[in-house]
């Protein structure tokens, strides 16, 4: 006995889709820092960051600004700016930059 099967090529097949999930977006880095300190830019956690690559690496591995909690960063930037020789400038946007890049996801 012979048995012969036939697929019907015209069938539709649908597919369900799921709708996308919304993502939840994390603030910027600058919009923490601004929450802070309405007065900070872009250019200043740029020349935060540049600071603490640059600057801070110069004696030891800049640490990553999300290891120690906000007071700690304090304390230690309290230590380490007048060792650094930093402006008063340059203090703040160091410590603007750490404290709002700590706060990121």
């Amino acid at each position: 006995m012979l048995l012969l099967l036939t697929a019907h090529c015209g069938t539709k097949k649908t597919v369900a889709t799921e709708k996308p999930v919304a993502q939840e977006t994390a603030p910027s880095l600058l919009a923490i820092a601004q929450a802070t300190d309405a007065s900070a830019t872009q250019q200043m956690l740029d020349q935060g960051k540049q600071i603490l690559e640059v600057q801070c690496a110069k004696c030891h591995a800049a640490k990553d600004p999300k290891k120690f909690t906000t007071e700690k960063w304090e304390q230690s930037l309290t230590a380490m700016i007048p060792k650094a020789k930093l402006s008063e400038d340059q203090a703040k946007v160091l410590r603007l930059y750490t404290a709002a890049y700590q706060q990121t996801k």
